[in-house]
């Protein structure tokens, strides 16, 4: 799993935005840039950008948004109110996370190291909805060739982050420290090639025979 070298803040006003300035203060590589100057820059997959979608409602003009900026890179919403997008309207649309307006500090910083480490930032609540919805429609069912490059205590941990398992709730299942299983999940996604845990389920997800962990 990639970090992201680059982070981008779109949001059209001169001033710096709040979140510009809590990315430079975790030593973040961040600019802010306009919705305009952003579009006319070339795609760059290591790039992050958080945009600010300003009073716009999840309407067909913000997913028109959202899908120009994704043909640069990656994109997490932000400075938004629950009213303008949920959690699982977010992930059917590709979108890395979404920071709302609300959120403290505290879990701010949080959401920005994992943005920027390449995870995603959405509630386990709602990846496991999205798991479950996967399964349904085309029952999930492990990659044998790429199970097969995997340990034992490897595909144990691909079951759990199946089920929505987050690091401590992997390490206090299987009685691991969450220092081993994070060791774990880096390795998983070198072999696997995936960026996130999305990515690496969908990446199982070939219709094959379901193998046991």
């Amino acid at each position: 799993m990639d970090n992201f070298s680059q982070f981008i803040v779109i949001a059209n006003k001169p001033q710096p935005s709040r979140l510009l300035q809590i990315a430079q203060l975790c030593g973040l590589p961040a600019q802010q840039l306009t919705l305009s100057q952003t579009l006319q820059l070339p795609a760059n997959p290591r790039c992050l950008l958080a945009f600010d979608p300003g009073c716009s409602q999840a309407d067909r003009r913000l997913q028109t948004q959202v899908l120009q900026l994704q043909q640069i890179s990656a994109v997490v919403l932000y400075n938004l109110t629950a009213q303008q997008m949920d959690e699982y309207t977010a992930l059917q649309l590709g979108l890395r996370g979404l920071l709302y307006r609300d959120l403290s500090l505290d879990r701010l910083l949080i959401a920005l190291k994992s943005l920027c480490a390449g995870q995603l930032y959405f509630s386990v609540e709602v990846l496991s909805r999205r798991l479950d919805e996967l399964t349904e429609q085309g029952g999930f069912a492990p990659d044998l060739s790429l199970l097969c490059s995997m340990t034992r205590q490897e595909r144990k941990i691909i079951a759990l982050v199946a089920q929505g398992a987050r690091n401590k709730e992997i390490a206090d299942s299987l009685n691991i420290s969450a220092h081993t299983v994070k060791a774990h999940m880096a390795t998983i996604f070198r072999k696997s090639q995936a960026r996130s845990r999305v990515d690496l389920l969908r990446l199982l997800h070939q219709g094959t025979p379901a193998m046991s962990v």
